[in-house]
């Protein structure tokens, strides 16, 4: 027995176009359940006949559009009376799956969803930048990479299940091999990957395209403790005042770098900031920065300490050239001449372009007895507890604390016995 499914187009006269056009809606009805779709199609209001849902001019035009809405109307039955010779259940999901994708759920593969789920971020440019286009387009690429590792060409985004995920995520930590720098992968990283995943499969839930996501069914990334550590003043002083054998490319990384530890802007915002993003403050003699945060769209406005400005004005010529406040390198090479830096002044700690955030915070600030709050407004953080992520407590701030008691009077109360 065929399942009992009805379809109907009608018109939107709410969501009409300037010509006076209304769009093409198609209301589809299976099992007492319903689905509302934009068929992409527009229809002359004077001209359509609501009984039959479909235009009654006889011009070429309005034959092509019939003829779309009679194919829309054909594809649907035919998916009905294909998933039920196949013994599968037919719903509304299948439909929205079909007429929005062009696949149903039954054969569509995941990279094609994750391909339509991309082009979907390259339309929302306001709220994603290309750089995150860029991070789920390698994402797809890992995963294409792990799927020939193991011999498929592709994957049905149904048979999707936590054992690949296991299986890929094995493949990122021990298989992959960074090219650039010649080491597998950390696992901070490989979890980046896998959260990009996730949020694609959200999505694919949210469409109806598959039922759960294998993250809902026991999957779970392995958080991983930060080691990042912020460097001294002593050693930010070493980096500063070291002649770096006179290179100009080093010098340039080195104010790059500084200028972050001394504003805590990330990679991205300092290399973006340009001159209209600083003002004098003519009330307090002090220049500010007011950018939007790339990473969190939110306003930050914070004053330029003084070693800050002394960058600043360093690259005068430039900024009056260009545009742009310091020298633009890419973060690979500049965080691959950090690495030169500090083996050059002899700094054994890791030196990263993000390690100037925790600088920022820790050194600059939190050892300066600046309190928490500030610290977090001056980082650009909505809460505290994203500044707990960068916060530490130092030898400084605990010799500090001893400080504080030692110098405190200690009251002695007299024992009072009373007969």
């Amino acid at each position: 027995m065929l399942t009992a499914c009805s379809i109907r187009f009608y018109l939107r006269p709410d969501r009409k176009k300037k010509e006076g056009e209304h769009p093409v809606w198609v209301r589809v009805i299976v099992n007492r359940r319903k689905i509302e779709l934009f068929t992409y199609h527009f229809a002359d209001p004077n001209k359509w006949d609501a009984q039959s849902g479909r235009l009654k001019g006889a011009s070429r035009e309005d034959n092509y559009l019939n003829l779309k809405l009679a194919n829309i109307e054909a594809r649907v039955f035919e998916l009905r009376d294909s998933q039920e010779r196949a013994g599968k259940r037919f719903s509304v999901i299948d439909v929205r799956i079909m007429l929005k994708h062009g696949s149903t759920i039954n054969d569509m593969s995941f990279i094609e969803f994750f391909k339509k789920h991309i082009n979907k971020l390259k339309l929302h440019t306001r709220e994603y930048s290309p750089t995150v286009v860029v991070q789920y387009q390698t994402t797809m690429v890992h995963f294409e990479q792990y799927l020939n590792s193991i011999g498929q060409k592709q994957l049905l985004l149904r048979e999707l299940n936590t054992n690949h995920l296991v299986a890929f995520e094995e493949y990122l930590l021990t298989e992959y091999i960074n090219p650039t720098l010649q080491r597998g992968m950390l696992r901070s990283t490989a979890n980046k990957y896998l959260s990009r995943i996730r949020t694609v499969l959200k999505h694919a839930v949210r469409a109806g395209a598959i039922e759960r996501s294998p993250f809902d069914l026991g999957f779970k990334l392995k958080a991983t403790k930060s080691q990042r550590e912020a460097l001294t003043i002593e050693e930010i002083e070493l980096i500063a005042k070291h002649d770096l054998g006179q290179n100009p490319s080093l010098e340039r990384v080195r104010d790059i770098f500084l200028f972050s530890c001394y504003t805590g802007l990330r990679y991205m915002d300092a290399q973006c900031l340009k001159a209209e993003d600083i003002k004098m403050d003519k009330k307090n003699n002090r220049l500010w920065v007011k950018i939007r945060q790339r990473k969190t769209k939110e306003i930050i406005e914070l004053p330029l300490l003084s070693k800050a400005v002394e960058i600043y004005y360093k690259y005068q010529v430039l900024r009056e050239a260009t545009g742009y406040v310091l020298p633009r390198l890419s973060n690979q090479k500049v965080n691959t001449y950090l690495h030169i830096i500090a083996e050059l002044v002899g700094i054994k700690k890791k030196v990263t372009h993000h390690i100037a955030r925790y600088c920022f915070c820790n050194t600059i600030l939190l050892d300066e007895d600046i309190d928490i709050a500030t610290v977090s407004k001056m980082m650009g953080h909505n809460s505290l507890r994203s500044t707990a992520v960068y916060a530490r407590v130092s030898r400084k701030l605990l010799a500090n604390a001893a400080e504080k008691v030692d110098k405190k009077p200690v009251v002695v109360k007299p024992n009072i016995c009373l007969n």
